[in-house]
């Protein structure tokens, strides 16, 4: 998850040329379906870790890399990052999440969570935890935030303490799902990115189980990208609830946000 880089600056932006792919195109698998509503520019020198919609309906997106995490607000007409904080160089930033009061940060091998003003994302407090810090999502529904360290385990933290409440394993056809990486919580369910992989799991957060998952390889492979942009990309790695099955959806260094629509076909037997 961490190891791969192509010399990035987070304080610089591309414009994206390739907007005319515009036809809406639908992967399918067994379990999902996949279907493209809108294509937008992205900074393909992000090093993507968190990516949520906030309270405002703007679209935040936090980076890693040590001396070059960052969190800021994308503009999708025009792909360009303002940057609101730069994280110390000590730390490498990892996921986001927002709840009713604040926004939460993990650090991947520092053990520290940064909660933040909710509005000027502007550091509060530091809580200390064990462990690895990967993905992070609210959810509302418990009101818990579900954290990711890289493992198959789900941990469940208090939304106002970050205080340990418990875990969940998460299997996928009976096997352990590991390297559960960037998180989203919507609709009941738990959306997980795994590195290294172009597919989105659809997540029971009460038993562990997969339910759907979603292949975006198809998708990436149809986008007019060029050479370069390809060369530049690193993993599937962002995802952020817009409202129903509608979500967008970004990697590492991707040159783009995708808008689209996650439609489950499982069936209850």
């Amino acid at each position: 998850m961490k190891v791969k880089r192509f010399g990035l600056k987070h304080n610089v932006f591309l414009m994206v040329l390739f907007l005319s792919f515009s036809v809406p195109v639908s992967a399918s698998n067994e379990r999902g379906k996949v279907t493209v509503v809108d294509t937008f520019p992205s900074d393909n020198q992000a090093f993507t870790q968190g990516f949520e919609l906030s309270p405002s309906n703007d679209l935040v997106i936090a980076t890693g890399l040590y001396g070059e995490s960052y969190i800021g607000e994308l503009d999708l007409q025009t792909g360009h990052v303002e940057v609101y904080d730069v994280l110390d160089e000590a730390l490498f930033g990892e996921g986001i999440t927002f709840t009713p009061d604040y926004l939460w940060q993990v650090t991947w091998e520092n053990e520290q969570a940064l909660k933040r003003d909710i509005k000027t994302y502007e550091v509060v407090d530091v809580v200390d935890y064990d462990g690895m810090g990967w993905g992070l999502a609210y959810d509302e529904q418990a009101d818990v935030i579900w954290m990711s360290n890289g493992s198959n385990q789900l941990l469940k933290r208090n939304s106002s303490t970050f205080e340990l409440l418990g875990s969940v394993d998460i299997y996928f056809e009976g096997e352990p799902l590991d390297q559960l990486n960037e998180l989203e919580f919507a609709n009941g369910w738990i959306y997980a990115n795994v590195w290294f992989q172009d597919t989105i799991y659809q997540i029971d957060p009460t038993t562990g189980q997969v339910v759907s998952h979603y292949e975006f390889g198809p998708i990436i492979d149809a986008l007019d990208l060029t050479d370069e942009q390809i060369e530049s990309m690193n993993v599937l790695n962002g995802i952020a609830h817009i409202e129903g099955d509608n979500f967008y959806i970004t990697g590492k260094n991707y040159p783009f946000v995708l808008e689209v629509t996650l439609e489950s076909q499982w069936l209850v037997e």
